[in-house]
C-alpha cells in the first residue's frame, strides 16, 4: 500500500501542484520548473544541492543540477584520451562525486546504469523541457567552482566527444551557446541524475526555488541496503570460509601425498642397503640406487616449485638454505637473474609501442623477498648526507660496486634541492632518521610535486601526498625511510588520474610499485634516444599495474635514472650506447649484497 502511495505522489499523472494544504505533487516540467533538494555539496559542508525536475514518471526522475558545482579538465592529457567513458571526468562524476556527495541510501535510489552523468546535447536542446534560448542554458557556478577558475556564468561540460576534434568535448558556453574545448581546457560540472521514482518520497517543501522539495529515501531504500550490504557480508564470509576448507583440504592432501613420498623413500633405501648385504649383483645394486634417486627427486619436487629461467626453487620461492648464488645474465635476450636463499631477482628488458608510434624500451625487475622483511634500502657514498650537494657525490654503480649491491637503482635525489633560495627539500627520511623535514604546499604545481613514499620494515610501502603527514607522524607510522619526489601512481589499487601537470611528457623514468609486502616491482624506461623515446609519469602508473601493483611511486627520472645489476648500470641514457653514466649521487637505493660481484664487472 505504501509503496502504490509513494508511486502515486509522484506519478506523471499529476502535472501540477495542489491547492495549499493538499499533499504536494512532483512533475515533468510543463512551462514552469519544480526544484529538489538532494545530496550535499562534497566540498561545501553542509549545503544541499539544488537540482531542476526534467522530467519526472511512475519510472524514474531525471534531475539537471542547477548550478554548476565543480569546474575541471575533461582529461589531463588529450593524446590518450578516446571517449567519454574512459576519461578522467568521467571516473570522477561516477566514483568520486557519487560516494562524496550522497550517502550509501541516496545512492541506492539511483536508476540503473550511469545515473549521475553530464548532460547529453539532445538534453539540452529539447524545447519541451524548457531549453528554447541560450539563456535558459546558462547557469550559475557556486563558490567552490569558482575558486577553482570558473565565472558567475561559466561554460559547463557535455556528454559527448566533438563530431570535428577527436580530442576534444562538447561543451555550453558561458552565453549558453553549444560547442567544443580541447579535453586538457578547464570545464563546469553540471551534472543530471536519474532516481528511481519509487525509492524515494517527498519530505517537505513546495518545489519552488525559494522552497524546494526535500527529497528523503523510502523505508524500501533503506531497507533494500542493509539488505544488499548483509547478503555481501554472508557472502564474503562464505567465500572465505569456502577457500579455508579447500586450503584445509589441499594441505591435508599434500602432507598424505608427502607420508607417501617419504615412505618411498625409506622403503627404496631399505631395499638398497638389504641387496648391498645381501652382495646383490651390481646391475641391481646400480638399479636400485636409480630407483632411490628418483624417489628423492619426487619428493624434492614436492616441496619445491619451478620458476621460469631459475633452478628448482623451495615452496617460499628461493634456494634452499645453504646453497650458492644463483646468477645469469644474458644481454642478447635482455634477461638478469640472481636468487639466494633470502631473495630473488628478474629483470626483463621490454620494447613497446605507445600513443603517437612512439617506441620506448624500458626494464621490470621483479623482486621477491621474505614476508616480514624489507629488502630496499638506502647507500650513501659518505656519511655526510645533508650539505655540500657537490663533494659528496659518486657515479651510481661505483655505490653499487662499493656496497657490492645485486641491484641497484637512484632514489629521489634529494642533495639537489638542499640549500636551493626557494626550493623545497621535501621530508626525507633515512634509516629512521629525519633528514630534512621541508615539505611542499598543497598549491605546488611544479615538477616534482614531492609526494612522499614511505618504506616500512615489516616490507610495506606506503605513498602519500603532498603535506598529508609530516616527518615526527611518518616516523610515529613506523616508517624507516621516506622519499619525497612523485607524483604517487597507485595508492589501494587505485591509479593516480588527477595529476595534470606532473610527467606529462615522455622521458627517462624511474618508478617503484609493491604487489603485496614481499612482492615488488622496479621500472626503468629509457628515453630522449633514438631507439626509445620514453614513458609518460602515468604511463609508468599503468605499466606497473598491469604488474598487479597495489602501490606505485615515481622516482628522480633523466639522468638520474639507473638500473644497476651485479656493479653494471643496464639501462641507455644516451645515444652512444650503455655506459655508466648516470648522474652521480649521494646514495642509491639497493636490493642484496653478493660477494660475487668482482666477478660481474665490466671493464
Amino acid at each position: 500500500m505504501q509503496k502504490k502511495l509513494a508511486v502515486a505522489m509522484l506519478c506523471l499523472i499529476a502535472l501540477c501542484f495542489t491547492a495549499l494544504g493538499e499533499e504536494a505533487v512532483l512533475h515533468s516540467y510543463d512551462g514552469k520548473y519544480q526544484y529538489v533538494q538532494f545530496g550535499q555539496y562534497p566540498k561545501e559542508e553542509g549545503k544541499a544541492i539544488l537540482w531542476r525536475v526534467l522530467k519526472a514518471d511512475d519510472e524514474n526522475i531525471l534531475l539537471l543540477s542547477e548550478n554548476i558545482m565543480d569546474f575541471m579538465q575533461a582529461h589531463s592529457d588529450s593524446g590518450s584520451f578516446s571517449d567519454v567513458v574512459k576519461s578522467d571526468i568521467h571516473k570522477y562524476i561516477t566514483q568520486d562525486l557519487a560516494q562524496n556527495a550522497f550517502s550509501e541510501e541516496e545512492r541506492a535510489s539511483f536508476a540503473e546504469g550511469d545515473a549521475l552523468s553530464l548532460p547529453a546535447p539532445e538534453l539540452l536542446k529539447d524545447k519541451n523541457l524548457g531549453f528554447t534560448t541560450k539563456k535558459a542554458l546558462t547557469a550559475n557556478a557556486t563558490d567552490y567552482a569558482k575558486a577553482k577558475g570558473a565565472s558567475s556564468n561559466s561554460r559547463y561540460w557535455m556528454n559527448a566527444v566533438s563530431k570535428t576534434n577527436n580530442r576534444a568535448m562538447r561543451v555550453v558556453r558561458g552565453d549558453g551557446s553549444m560547442g567544443f574545448i580541447s579535453v586538457e581546457s578547464a570545464g563546469g560540472i553540471r551534472p543530471t541524475l536519474k532516481l528511481n521514482t519509487e525509492l524515494v518520497t517527498i519530505e517537505m517543501g513546495t518545489g519552488t526555488k525559494e522552497d524546494p522539495f526535500i527529497f528523503n529515501v523510502t523505508k524500501e531504500t533503506i531497507d533494500k541496503v542493509k539488505a544488499e550490504k548483509q547478503a555481501e557480508e554472508e557472502r564474503i564470509r562464505q567465500e572465505e570460509e569456502k577457500r579455508l576448507l579447500e586450503e584445509q583440504a589441499e594441505q591435508k592432501r599434500r602432507e598424505e601425498e608427502h607420508k607417501k613420498a617419504e615412505k618411498a623413500v625409506e622403503e627404496a633405501q631399505n631395499a638398497l642397503i638389504q641387496a648391498q648385504e645381501n652382495k646383490a649383483s651390481a646391475e641391481e645394486i646400480k638399479r636400485l640406487s636409480e630407483e632411490l634417486e628418483a624417489k628423492k627427486e619426487e619428493l624434492l619436487n614436492m616441496v619445491s616449485i619451478k620458476i621460469e629461467g631459475f633452478p628448482l626453487l623451495t615452496a617460499e620461492g628461493f634456494l634452499p638454505e645453504g646453497s650458492e648464488e644463483f646468477i645469469s645474465v644474458d644481454e642478447e635476450k635482455g634477461e638478469w637473474r640472481y636468487c639466494s636463499d633470502q631473495l630473488r631477482i628478474e629483470i626483463l628488458k621490454h620494447e613497446r609501442i605507445f600513443e603517437e608510434k612512439r617506441r620506448t624500451r624500458y626494464f621490470t625487475a621483479e623482486i621477491v623477498a621474505p614476508k616480514g622483511t624489507q629488502p630496499f634500502k638506502t647507500y650513501p657514498f659518505h656519511e655526510n648526507r645533508v650539505v655540500n650537494r657537490d663533494a659528496y657525490k659518486a657515479k651510481q654503480s661505483d655505490i653499487a660496486r662499493k656496497h657490492n649491491l645485486v641491484l641497484a637503482f637512484g632514489a629521489d635525489y634529494y642533495i639537489y634541492r638542499t640549500g636551493r633560495p626557494g626550493v623545497k627539500t621535501g621530508v626525507d627520511i633515512r634509516d629512521g632518521q629525519i633528514l630534512f623535514d621541508d615539505p611542499s604546499t598543497r598549491t605546488k604545481l611544479t615538477f616534482p610535486p614531492l609526494d612522499m613514499m614511505a618504506l616500512y620494515p615489516d616490507g610495506d610501502m606506503k605513498v602519500f601526498t603532498q603535506n598529508e603527514l609530516t616527518a615526527s607522524e611518518l616516523l610515529l607510522s613506523g616508517a624507516s625511510d621516506v622519499f619525497s619526489f612523485g607524483p604517487w601512481l597507485i595508492r589501494d589499487g587505485e591509479l593516480n588520474e588527477s595529476y595534470n601537470n606532473y610527467g606529462y611528457n615522455p622521458n627517462p623514468r624511474v618508478a617503484i610499485g609493491m604487489v603485496e609486502p614481499g612482492h615488488y616491482f622496479l621500472l626503468v624506461a629509457e628515453g630522449r634516444i633514438k631507439p626509445s623515446r620514453g614513458l609518460k609519469s602515468k604511463e609508468s602508473g599503468y605499466i606497473l599495474n598491469e604488474l598487479g601493483c597495489k602501490t606505485a611511486f615515481n622516482l628522480d627520472g633523466g639522468w638520474t635514472s639507473s638500473i644497476i645489476f651485479m656493479g653494471n648500470q643496464l639501462n641507455q641514457l644516451d645515444n652512444n650506447g650503455v655506459h655508466n653514466n648516470a648522474r652521480p649521487q649521494n646514495e642509491v637505493i639497493g636490493v642484496g649484497i653478493s660477494n660475487k660481484l668482482p666477478e660481474y664487472i665490466k671493464p
